[in-house]
């Protein structure tokens, strides 16, 4: 179906975007004060020998964990379309959204309260971004519904009575 198609283009898209921002966002702003804090964390008192192999992990899970966080509001609107969350819940629930927003950017590879803040700003503007995404689109898909069931009873209703129609 076309459109089917075109919808998973731009879900892939939209999809491809978010990873990639959040990706260039711990590259350049999250990795950079966290890479200064492990090297300068009691430099005087340690000889810090940074192995390759634990930055290029460290600095993956770092990039993979930043991406990965950066789709909330795809996961947060594929709820609200099967029907699981709805605008209206969410925006009710702002706070528990907030304190599980500051519970992901917490479970990502973070080592300091800077790097913290750093990670959680973004994600709670991601997370009020998909809260009005979702009012939009709640509406959107009502009346894509609401025109469908239209076209639905006048299609029953020409079978049923085709002298109307004549």
């Amino acid at each position: 179906d076309h459109a089917t198609q075109r919808i998973l283009r731009v879900f892939i898209v939209i999809a491809t975007g978010l990873f990639a921002a959040g990706v260039v966002f711990a590259y350049f702003i999250v990795l950079p004060k966290a890479i200064a804090f492990l090297t300068n964390f009691d430099d005087s008192l340690y000889n810090i020998q940074i192995r390759a192999s634990y930055y290029l992990s460290f600095t993956s899970m770092v990039l993979l964990a930043s991406g990965l966080a950066f789709e909330m509001p795809i996961f947060i609107l594929a709820l609200v379309r099967l029907g699981v969350l709805n605008s209206g819940t969410l925006r009710r629930n702002r706070r528990i959204g907030y304190v599980s927003v500051l519970v992901v950017a917490i479970l990502l590879p973070t080592v300091d309260p800077v790097s913290l803040a750093f990670e959680v700003i973004p994600l709670v503007l991601l997370f009020e971004l998909s809260i009005w995404a979702s009012v939009l689109l709640e509406r959107r898909w009502a009346a894509q519904i609401e025109a469908r069931r239209k076209r639905a009873a006048q299609a029953l209703d020409r079978v049923y009575n085709p002298l109307l129609y004549w």
